[in-house]
């Protein structure tokens, strides 16, 4: 474990005073150049930790930010990912990564996980094509950073027809009745997923319009 940046710096200090009572010893000559030699030595040790310690902690922040994304092969992907984390507040985003009212519906989940940094919830952000502009290369990796965030590319456009066509028992529609998109999904933290997640606390289209009832929703599964 590295110490921290106080305590090298203190040892340091320790060491070139003892440096500096042995070279009293010597001749004034041999003083002067030892306490030289010792100050030289103190300031590239200070410099050299304080640079190795900033650079760390610039890479450590860099990395606690870094989003990435993972291939959803099969809805069963995220079945077993969602049964995983039973026993957490779970919300499925679904969106196209071009799509600016998707990309301010991202935006604004942001915001509300950065207004509750405390609470237990798990969100999975899957994006897919719907216009052309849509690709994995085009995904916007800095609008949801949240580490309680894991995104998905659904290459196969597997989920958007998938929760369209069981909506009606999970108690969401698509609009066009085939895809469906721009929708939160949020559920407790006892809902299970056999043949669909249920029970659905709280789902609707188009995201951004409907984020203060997410809001809403997501702060009254902690007042039970």
């Amino acid at each position: 474990m590295q110490k921290p940046l106080w305590v090298t710096i203190a040892i340091t200090i320790v060491l070139s005073s003892l440096l500096v009572a042995c070279s009293e010893k010597g001749t004034t000559q041999e003083t002067e150049i030892s306490t030289t030699t010792v100050t030289a030595t103190v300031t590239a040790t200070v410099t050299a930790t304080i640079t190795a310690t900033v650079t760390a902690t610039a890479t450590s922040e860099k990395s606690s930010h870094e989003t990435t994304l993972k291939d959803l092969e099969t809805i069963e992907d995220l079945k077993a990912k969602f049964n995983e984390d039973f026993g957490k507040t779970r919300l499925i985003l679904l969106f196209s990564p071009t799509r600016p009212v998707c990309q301010s519906g991202a935006r604004e989940v942001q915001v509300l996980l950065n207004k509750n940094p405390e609470k237990d919830i798990v969100v999975y952000a899957i994006w897919f094509k719907v216009i052309n502009s849509d690709s994995r290369s085009a995904w916007p990796s800095l609008l949801l950073t949240d580490d309680r965030v894991t995104h998905f590319w659904d290459e196969k456009l597997i989920a958007g027809p998938w929760f369209a066509g069981w909506g009606p028992y999970i108690g969401i529609q698509a609009s066009d009745g085939y895809l469906l998109w721009d929708a939160f999904l949020l559920f407790s933290r006892t809902a299970t997923w056999e043949k669909y997640p249920q029970p659905l606390w709280s789902g609707a289209a188009p995201v951004v319009y409907w984020i203060e009832s997410l809001e809403q929703s997501f702060l009254a599964l902690y007042e039970q």
